[in-house]
């Protein structure tokens, strides 16, 4: 374990990574777009799934959905649906994250003007080319009140949240720069990685490695060594809230890194 003068500290192995809830609101907080499925009443009874423009208020996903369309009159029927949510990133669409929230719509003009000016503003920061149409009068805004999330995260990861778990997590504030992030400790700063893997790793014959994730609590690398390919997760014990955070953890392990292994 090395601590920093800042109070950043990296250990090997057993560090702590982000809840399957952070993953799911991480990716809420960045979606524009999902998959809405309601219960079809022509034909009755079939799934209904339609693509649509979401943005979040917290937890809660805002949609503007018009009253002329089909999913508008199968929810005015019956206001159960589920909204599903995909990592757009993903090289690999099974790999990548996905989130299915099941709950029911609740329409803001029935909440009063506050919370309908509050959607709207909400909704128009994501996506501001909606300020066309969106005071139209058969438009409205919706709101889904979760009950249950479902959290896939590629491959073996995925778990049932409960809607306090959804509620109570928080969107990752590294994830808007993890790309450059990555992107910069790859192209400019391979030899530290490899430093990293040796020293703090516990991988001596570490031959190159590459930076995969980075978040609030620690960095993961794909790790070339003589016997094949692993993984490793190096963990920051206090959270890093920004970027400049990030960087003088990681700038301070290059140092220490180079001590260790004179």
């Amino acid at each position: 374990m090395v601590e920093g003068e800042r109070g950043e500290v990296v250990e090997a192995r057993e560090v702590r990574a982000p809840t399957h809830a952070e993953h799911a609101r991480t990716l809420a907080a960045r979606a524009e777009v999902a998959t809405l499925s309601t219960h079809s009443t022509e034909p009755a009874g079939y799934p209904h799934g339609s693509l649509v423009l979401v943005s979040f208020a917290g937890p809660m996903p805002i949609l503007l959905l018009s009253d002329l369309a089909e999913h508008t009159r199968n929810l005015v029927a019956d206001d159960r649906c589920s909204l599903m949510l995909a990592e757009a990133s993903a090289e690999e669409a099974m790999a990548g994250q996905r989130v299915t929230l099941l709950g029911r719509a609740r329409s803001f003009a029935e909440q009063g003007s506050d919370a309908a000016k509050r959607a709207r503003e909400v909704f128009l920061e994501r996506h501001p080319s909606a300020s066309d149409y969106c005071d139209f009068s058969d438009f409205n805004f919706y709101g889904l009140e979760m009950e249950t999330v479902r959290y896939i995260g590629g491959f073996g990861r995925m778990s049932w949240l409960t809607e306090s778990e959804w509620k109570e997590s928080e969107p990752d504030p590294i994830a808007p720069h993890a790309d450059g992030i990555i992107t910069h400790m790859n192209d400019d700063h391979a030899g530290n990685l490899v430093d990293y893997c040796r020293a703090f790793g516990g991988i001596s014959d570490t031959q190159s490695a590459t930076m995969t994730r980075v978040d609030r609590y620690g960095f993961e690398m794909a790790v070339r060594t003589t016997d094949g390919e692993e993984e490793l997760r190096l963990g920051f014990s206090n959270e890093v809230k920004d970027v400049m955070a990030v960087r003088r953890a990681l700038v301070y392990l290059a140092k220490k890194s180079r001590e260790r292994l004179a």
